[in-house]
C-alpha cells in the first residue's frame, strides 16, 4: 500500500507535508504562533486540487499558540488539518 492510500490520507498529502516541513525548518523554536506567521507565513502549503494557501492561514485555524519545535508545530497542524481544511474552504466561498 502506498502512502498515499492509507487511510486518511489524502491525495497530496505528501507533498503538503514536505513543504510544511521545508518551513518549519526555516523557523528558531519554541515559537508562538505570531513568530511563525511572521517568520513562514507567506510560504505557499499545497492543500490540494492544484490550490496553495499561505501557512499564516494554516496557522491562523489552529487554536494553539505556543510551539516547541517544527515536529510539535507539524502535528498540531496534522490533529487539525479537518478545522484547517473546513476554515479554508470558508474562506474560498
Amino acid at each position: 500500500m502506498k502512502l498515499e492510500e492509507k487511510p486518511g490520507r489524502k491525495p497530496g498529502h505528501a507533498e503538503a507535508s514536505a513543504v510544511l516541513t521545508a518551513a518549519l525548518g526555516t523557523a528558531r523554536f519554541p515559537a508562538s504562533k505570531e513568530a511563525l506567521v511572521k517568520d513562514v507565513g507567506a510560504w505557499k502549503i499545497p492543500v490540494g486540487s492544484g490550490q496553495k494557501v499561505a501557512l499564516r492561514e494554516i496557522l491562523e485555524a489552529i487554536p494553539e499558540e505556543q510551539f516547541s519545535s517544527s515536529a510539535d508545530a507539524q502535528n498540531r497542524i496534522d490533529a487539525h488539518w479537518d478545522k484547517v481544511s473546513a476554515r479554508l474552504r470558508e474562506a474560498g466561498e
